[in-house]
């Protein structure tokens, strides 16, 4: 009775605790920039969460009896509920600092910190309190803790989400905390008292405090490093963010639900074939496709995973240290994400972190080997236990010697030739890279693999290219004479500043960029901005947020058209397609003003979604698709929204897209990305 109802409460708190982590990047990302930065912190947040609770766990564990671990544990999860109940989850201000990293760490630990370092906390407690009847095994439980936080993992994005709206989340979920305080207080009646007298635990070596720490560290690395891998280089979509945590996971379930000795030949062997090729991604993916690729790189996170995993699993200690192996490995984890939000991108100008975080586990792997061999991996039986460390001690700094230059040799890959600039923010990685295609020498500002902008170096210089050529939807819009000059334009995502080009005298080009890099990027490297005859102003922050504050302090800013260019990036901002959103639009825009939106994605079509929030504002709708050509290279697809009928009778302008009725429409409350895939 004691395990199952110790098994039924890991599984609730392991679930809330990893179905929130979406939920929380849910309500955050509209209003942070989106993009794997603002996932990178939430993970960074949830491992912190995991430390401050395992800790917590271990000081009761060390200091009070099983009673009193109980009732102090019990009143806190009773606050907690309160406090989840008087608040709200996605109360998350939206202000933008030069550290938004630790702003929003701040803004995360105010409104859920204490809620979710008592579910961290839940796991090692309980397996504590299994751990004192008879000294039972209580590492299973860790699997089924893993188990629950994987089922919470995906239920979020197949079942949550496209059922339910934000509000209806918060509820399930303090619902659910209710249900974890209830089946805590059957714990805490349950738990005994314990069997045996048992010794107070005695610190292991530094060795293995130490390699607790790197392994797990390694884990996260290699966790965070192949996701920005994944979903901004390979795939730009953030629903994959939570494949590469759910195989994380899956290793975790996988070393941890077994008594089995964890192996290191097939997983090691494994790692080390994948790792090349996952290094040199750059250069084969266009050769092997992309999903290939992605598998590729899911395939050698599975198996660097297992390697820290296992060896975490093999180094586990008696019960009675059970609580300080996990404070460890939370601490590990914190390490790993600090390394990926904080340190790498001082240290890397550029996306090197795949190659470290692979680089770190070969060199863990070889560590291992010298400090644990075991009988199979010696490979010189006969001879002493002194001999046989001195050879698998060659042998490990043989294979991080070749390891070493490996990775070194493909530090080129990761950098694109022709690279004039390279830097990082929150918000993701930026290159300025310089080309030559049949003999037109172009340079295009990329974020990971998406081209947000590029101009022709030479006497057509000012020639718009990309989704903004003259046969693109925006380029027939403002070419068009229902808009004579001056117009008055707004554009929302400045990119290269390609727009700009199409400014004339006494027009007036207002850009939002959320981004600062990007304003620095296309002010030095790009001449659009300052070869413009308009008046061009850039006003840096979200664009819906600084049009709904203009809107409040001068009023509507009768936009001629309202340009909305931020739906091909790695993160889709579905707060810039819900209906207030466009209610915002409307506001801003004059009466037979255009709204044009770039919606050239290779992954989703989000035609239908704005065809039903024109349709509900009683204005037409237009899709324009621009083959490939001279100039725009991959072609365009715009969506042009407006009742002005002189630009819809405009021959380019007579193709629509097929009505879906059945489609819910996005709000602030509800937004469904699956139902845009492709």
């Amino acid at each position: 009775m004691r395990v199952l109802a110790y098994s039924t409460t890991l599984l609730v708190s392991a679930f809330l605790l990893f179905s929130i982590q979406p939920m929380v990047a849910r309500f955050v990302l509209p209003h942070w920039g989106g993009g794997s930065g603002v996932w990178s912190v939430c993970l960074l947040f949830f491992q912190a969460a995991l430390l401050i609770g395992y800790l917590y766990a271990h000081l009761l564990a060390q200091f009070f009896s099983v009673r009193a671990q109980s009732a102090l544990h019990i009143v806190l999860l009773l606050g907690a509920v309160v406090i989840l109940f008087l608040g709200s989850i996605s109360a998350v201000p939206t202000q933008h600092v030069h550290w938004p990293s630790l702003q929003l760490l701040w803004e995360l630990t105010r409104q859920i910190g204490i809620p979710c370092i008592l579910l961290s906390a839940t796991a090692p407690l309980l397996q504590h309190w299994l751990a004192q009847d008879h000294g039972r095994s209580a590492y299973r439980l860790y699997a089924v803790s893993n188990l629950g936080s994987l089922l919470g993992l995906l239920c979020y994005p197949l079942l949550l989400e496209p059922l339910l709206g934000l509000t209806l989340q918060e509820e399930f979920w303090r619902a659910g905390y209710l249900l974890l305080a209830v089946c805590s207080i059957a714990c805490a009646v349950l738990a005994k008292p314990a069997a045996v007298a048992i010794e107070r635990a005695e610190v292991p070596a530094l060795p293995t405090l130490a390699l607790w720490l790197a392994f797990s560290a390694a884990g996260v690395v290699v966790l965070l490093s192949v996701t920005t891998e994944i979903t901004v280089n390979l795939v730009p979509m953030p629903l994959l963010w939570a494949v590469p945590l759910a195989l994380y996971l899956v290793t975790f379930i996988w070393c941890f639900a077994s008594n089995a000795p964890y192996s290191r030949r097939p997983w090691l062997s494994l790692f080390s074939l994948t790792v090349l090729p996952t290094l040199w991604l750059p250069a084969i993916e266009p050769l092997v496709g992309v999903w290939p690729s992605v598998a590729l790189s899911c395939l050698t996170l599975f198996s660097g995973c297992m390697i820290c995993h296992g060896e975490l699993a093999k180094t586990k200690p008696e019960a009675r240290n059970l609580s300080l192996y996990y404070v460890f490995l939370a601490a590990g984890g914190v390490i790993g994400s600090a390394l990926i939000n904080f340190a790498a991108p001082f240290v890397f100008a550029r996306n090197w972190d795949l190659s470290f975080g692979l680089f770190f586990v070969l060199v863990l792997a070889g560590i291992g080997i010298i400090a644990t061999p075991t009988k199979r991996e010696s490979m010189l039986e006969g001879v002493g236990p002194k001999q046989q460390r001195i050879g698998l001690g060659a042998i490990a700094l043989w294979a991080m010697t070749l390891s070493a230059f490996a990775f070194i040799g493909t530090l080129p890959l990761r950098a694109q030739r022709g690279t004039l600039a390279s830097d990082r923010s929150f918000f993701g990685t930026l290159s300025v890279v310089d080309s030559t295609s049949e003999g037109r020498r172009k340079r295009s500002l990329l974020h990971g693999r998406i081209r947000h902008g590029a101009q022709n170096l030479g006497a057509d210089a000012l020639v718009p290219t990309l989704y903004f050529s003259t046969d693109s939807g925006v380029g027939i819009v403002l070419a068009h004479a229902a808009y004579p000059a001056p117009r008055n334009i707004g554009v929302v995502g400045l990119g290269a500043g390609t727009l700009a080009s199409y400014g004339q005298l006494g027009d007036q080009l207002r850009f939002y960029e959320l981004d600062p890099l990007v304003v620095s990027f296309a002010e030095r490297y790009f001449s659009f901005l300052q070869s413009s005859p308009a008046t061009i102003s850039i006003v840096v922050g979200d664009g819906r947020l600084s049009m709904k504050r203009e809107l409040r302090k001068t009023g509507s800013n009768s936009f001629d058209v309202l340009v909305i260019d931020a739906f091909n990036a790695d993160a889709v901002p579905t707060h810039l397609l819900t209906r207030e959103a466009f209610h915002l639009y409307w506001q801003h825009l004059d009466t037979n003003g255009t709204l044009a939106l770039n919606i050239t994605n290779a992954f989703l079509n989000l035609g239908p979604v704005i065809q039903a929030h024109a349709r509900d504002a009683g204005k037409q709708s237009r899709i324009v698709k621009a083959a490939p050509s001279e100039h725009s290279q991959s072609g365009s697809t715009w969506m042009l929204v407006t009742n002005n009928q002189s630009l819809l009778s405009a021959p380019a302008l007579n193709r629509t897209i097929p009505s879906h009725p059945s489609l819910r429409a996005w709000t602030d409350d509800y937004s469904n990305i699956l139902t845009s895939l492709r």
